[in-house]
């Protein structure tokens, strides 16, 4: 009896053994992660809606990042958000972001970098803003070069005269550029009144037509039917977000239209002359970096980008009817 006592003692005594050699590694795999989750560095980055163009942004953000060797060790963590066009859900991101504490917060767009500017008021987070015509009528910034608040970023204002010499190249007898936006977005007005001052010294008339929501620039891209000899498209957001509609009324009424988004083009607009997004998107990494790496936002002056390019739709020219061989690219 004491035999067979004593080795069922030795029995229990194993599995206790077994058992608390379980848990000590399963307690040192939990502080082990939680010591990982602890380490790593959050790269906030968010946008107002889903978009090509705004996609090929945050893709050379995260591309940046990747080949300075900042997210292949794991200790930076990127989340990433959209607000599928609507403001309130912006701002929800952003205030989420805010109580997160990141390393640094990127905002793609103005809505974007506006809703999250709010959310860091009072708090130590750099901001980086990406895709923004006018950071300044924007209230991001006051100075450029020298941006004193945590916060710096990427212009991207197209080359507004050559986009204005290329729609004079593909419709010599230009006399009324119709130009569809929404008035709630800043970027749009700034591009916009810098295009109706240069259409004025050429004898060039600007018909606006404004979309304060997405569902509205199938209406307003109608509006122009017989009153434009051709179409403007600012980057904005809202039109971005409808650029089936606008495509649908100009191939209907033979309009040629213009972009200022690379990646139009791929949608049926005729032309696009923009900056490259996907570089758009590296220069704006190169920041997020440089704020990783220790140096202060404050200090970084606002990046403007300089990569434009033309491109057409060779299938929407021929329904047009429009040589492309024939219109040169604008100095």
């Amino acid at each position: 009896m004491q035999d067979q006592f004593y080795t069922k003692l030795i029995s229990i005594a194993k599995i206790a053994t077994i058992v608390v050699s379980t848990v000590a590694v399963i307690l040192a795999f939990i502080l082990y992660q939680t010591s990982e989750s602890s380490e790593q560095r959050i790269v906030a980055i968010t946008q107002i809606a889903q978009h090509p163009s705004l996609d090929q942004i945050r893709q050379g953000i995260m591309d940046e990042l990747a080949e300075q060797g900042l997210t292949k060790a794991k200790k930076i963590k990127i989340i990433y958000e959209n607000a599928q066009g609507n403001i309130t859900t912006a701002v929800q991101i952003a205030q989420k972001f805010a109580g997160l504490d990141p390393e640094v917060i990127v905002g793609i767009t103005t809505p974007s970098a506006q809703t999250i500017h709010a959310a860091l008021r009072g708090k130590d987070i750099p901001l980086v803003f990406s895709a923004v015509t006018d950071p300044i009528g924007a209230n991001l910034i006051k100075d450029l070069d020298h941006p004193n608040d945590d916060i710096t970023g990427t212009i991207d204002l197209p080359p507004i005269k050559q986009q204005l010499a290329l729609l004079k190249s593909i419709s010599p007898n230009l006399k009324k550029i119709g130009v569809i936006y929404n008035p709630g977005e800043i970027n749009s007005l700034k591009q916009i009144e810098k295009l109706d001052t240069m259409a004025r010294k050429e004898g060039i008339e600007i018909i606006k037509a404004p979309a304060f929501k997405s569902n509205e620039v199938y209406g307003a891209a109608s509006k122009l039917v017989g009153n434009v000899d051709a179409i403007y498209l600012p980057n904005d957001n809202t039109v971005a977000a409808a650029l089936d509609s606008v495509v649908r009324v100009a191939n209907e009424y033979k309009i040629p239209t213009l972009a200022s988004d690379d990646q139009s083009v791929k949608h049926g607009i005729l032309a696009s002359l923009a900056n490259n997004q996907y570089q758009v998107g590296r220069e704006t990494g190169k920041l997020v970096a440089r704020i990783l790496h220790g140096e202060s936002a404050k200090k970084m002056p606002v990046v403007v980008s300089n990569t434009p390019a033309v491109a057409f739709n060779e299938l929407t020219a021929k329904r047009l009817k429009i040589d492309i061989n024939r219109i040169r690219d604008p100095e």
